[in-house]
């Protein structure tokens, strides 16, 4: 940084820099501080000598938004390719590997805050008013077992078809709530982020089968 005896000219241009001067005095403390031999100017960059502390909360904050945070890749039984039936259960999960959790991390100055998303329940919108949650992601349907056989419980049976609903389905929404916490190395912090969310939709058709009764001629 520049010291000594500066120019006026000199003074200004670095002046203009948002730097600021300070006075290097070498004598005696109590003698008039007029321009001299032992009279010295020395220039300061902005922010002074020491560089501008790094805030671990902001490099959280930075860091939730880099986790890879996936969106619900729905799944269920019956396939949603097909109708659904009324008064038939339907079996939801998703897949396993979306169920782990997942880190990312910012760094600046020395000082790195590292989030962790942990996924907790999903919330399942089956588009007739009502949700159901599950706290995992659920497990695939069994073809070999019956129903009240089945490894999940997570499952939802419609009361009505989805004629005459918008493109004759109802819309499914999944949504995982992830629980965040972040940790710092090279700084004090770390805690809980909160929960947040990633959300997917799918149409699904919902069918109602007729029975008919027919009585045997006498």
């Amino acid at each position: 940084m520049p010291s000594g005896l500066l120019t006026q000219e000199e003074r200004d241009r670095l002046a203009l820099e948002g730097g600021s001067f300070v006075t290097r005095f070498c004598g005696d403390e109590l003698a008039p501080k007029l321009p001299g031999p032992g009279l010295d100017l020395e220039y300061r960059a902005p922010g002074g000598l020491r560089a501008p502390a790094v805030d671990p909360v902001q490099l959280a904050t930075e860091a939730l938004e880099r986790v890879p945070l996936p969106e619900p890749d729905i799944t269920m039984a019956p396939a949603p390719d097909i109708p659904q039936l009324v008064n038939l259960a339907t079996f939801l999960w998703l897949p396993s590997e979306q169920w782990q959790p997942v880190t990312a991390s910012a760094s600046a100055g020395g000082v790195t805050s590292t989030v962790t998303a942990t996924p907790v329940r999903v919330i399942w919108d089956m588009g007739q008013g009502d949700s159901l949650v599950c706290d995992g992601p659920g497990l695939p349907y069994r073809p070999d077992l019956p129903d009240d056989r089945q490894p999940s419980d997570c499952h939802y049976t419609y009361r009505y078809s989805s004629a005459g609903q918008p493109g004759e389905a109802f819309t499914v929404t999944a949504t995982v709530e992830w629980e965040t916490t972040w940790s710092v190395t090279g700084a004090p912090g770390g805690g809980s982020l909160g929960t947040v969310s990633r959300s997917a939709s799918i149409p699904v058709q919902v069918a109602e089968l007729q029975s008919l009764n027919v009585y045997p001629r006498a």
